[in-house]
């Protein structure tokens, strides 16, 4: 399955391999073009950190519910 993220700000759609918090940011592993470490992106940051553990809880259930091969998900503003 590949995850689409839409990023808070709205100015970037990235395929992810892998999701994180750290802190309050949720940070995206995207796929790498070139040969090496894939790159890091800061998807979202919210006011708390467990804002953004319920954000990433959201973005594993868009993943469970899919039937897709293909999910997309918009990282909320707050």
């Amino acid at each position: 399955m590949e995850l689409w993220i839409r990023s808070q700000n709205r100015k970037g759609l990235k395929l992810v391999r892998n999701l994180t918090v750290r802190g309050k940011k949720v940070v995206g592993y995207t796929v790498s073009m070139g040969i090496g470490a894939p790159d890091q992106s800061t998807l979202g940051e919210y006011e708390t950190e467990e804002r953004a553990m319920a954000v990433l809880d959201s973005i594993e259930k868009e993943i469970e519910s899919s039937l897709a091969r293909i999910a997309v998900f918009d990282m909320p503003k707050e």
